[in-house]
Parts: structure tokens; sequence; C-alpha cells
């Protein structure tokens, strides 16, 4: 799914300010990078939930309600088990 260009841009401008006030530090890049995982996940959910509630013909308040409903229905234990493999293959320290 493509998110438009205003979610594109705010992606970009929040990773940009991230890695402005955030030293480098390796120890904690991967919980850096799960946080990031996590957030894209949510973003898209909640894109995908309002985009799903206008095709739907929701009102603004209800294609709102949708995605918020979108981002709850994540499954986040996935998401953080599919960090825990793609950081293991990547030979990163990483706890079970």
């Amino acid at each position: 799914m493509a998110v438009g260009p205003a979610v594109a841009n705010a992606l970009q401008r929040d990773d940009m300010t991230q890695s402005q006030i955030s030293p480098a530090n390796p120890a904690n890049d991967h919980i850096l990078r799960m946080a990031r995982a996590v957030r894209e996940a949510c973003v898209r959910a909640a894109v995908d939930g309002y985009e799903r509630g206008g095709l739907s013909g929701l009102c603004a308040e209800g294609r709102f309600e949708m995605a918020v409903d979108s981002v709850r229905a994540l499954d986040i234990d996935g998401i953080v088990r599919g960090m825990h493999a793609e950081l293991r293959t990547q030979g990163a320290p990483v706890r079970p």
C-alpha cells in the first residue's frame, strides 16, 4: 500500500529530526529500529483504515474512527517478532 505524499513527507521529516537529535549508539540501534518499525506499521494501518472508511462512504469522523481501530487491531507482537528475526539474521545482539 502506498502512502500519500503528506504522510511520506511527515515520516521523512521525523526520521531526519530523530537522526539530528539522537547521537548514534550501536548498542541501542536495534531498539530504535524496532520503534520505527512499529511506528511505520501504525501510520500505514491508520492511512489504510482512513482510506477504507472513505471507500465505504464514511464521513470524516467515521474515517478517523476506522483509522484508530486499524491501529488498535495491529499485531504488535508479530511486528516485534519479525524485527527480532530480522535483527538476528543481521547479527545484532537482541534479547529473546
